[in-house]
């Protein structure tokens, strides 16, 4: 019976049925090995990030054993407007995820074998706007986008950081912010990339 249950969940959500496979949740699988491989603190959070991401995606309720190259190419259609790097990295993890799955005979092949990833990213020179750059960006925006530019050049917030500012995070008397909330997707986040918040000045003209 719950063998049958749980092969009709597996039907609803477009995965194949397998029966006598040892069952583990994709999910949980995810960040089991998201936490368990080596690597320094920055790579072992940015695999968390990675896991902690895909257990929101149609895979969440799944076992790894139910995953099959249709689902993966939802997974990636869901991710083709990320950024190169954030893409090639998510696509990575995902490849070793399922080769470890293999390896712990949770699945016979990887879903991931002849998945393309984006090639790796060059450095860009960073143009930083000069003050009569500045000037012409401020002149050219409505009054009450000028902070937003300004948080941005003068503070280096993000995007997604100057959008999720909250007024509690000001510090008007020592003159700072504290970078915490963040943007993503219409609701507000409480934490930045990396997971760590900071506190960065704010120039005088931004106040």
């Amino acid at each position: 019976g719950g063998g049958r249950r749980e092969d009709a969940s597996a039907e609803d959500h477009g995965a194949r049925a397998t029966r006598n496979r040892r069952r583990v949740k994709f999910s949980d699988y995810a960040m089991q090995c998201a936490t368990r491989w080596e690597g320094t603190e920055h790579t072992r959070r940015s695999r968390i990030t990675h896991a902690r991401t895909l257990g929101n995606t149609q895979l969440a309720r799944l076992d790894v054993h139910e995953i099959d190259r249709q689902l993966i190419n939802a997974v990636l259609a869901g991710i083709a407007r990320l950024a190169p790097g954030t893409r090639r990295n998510r696509i990575s993890f995902l490849n070793r995820v399922f080769a470890e799955a293999a390896l712990d005979g949770l699945i016979d092949t990887n879903p991931m074998r002849d998945v393309e990833k984006p090639r790796r990213v060059t450095l860009r020179t960073h143009h930083v706007p000069t003050e009569d750059d500045l000037a012409k960006i401020l002149r050219s925006v409505p009054d009450w986008f000028e902070v937003a530019v300004l948080l941005a050049h003068d503070s280096g917030l993000r995007a997604a950081e100057v959008a999720g500012l909250r007024w509690m995070r000001i510090d008007w008397t020592h003159k700072r912010v504290t970078v915490k909330d963040v943007m993503d997707g219409g609701a507000v986040r409480p934490y930045p990339k990396g997971k760590e918040q900071r506190i960065v000045p704010l120039s005088d003209r931004t106040v």
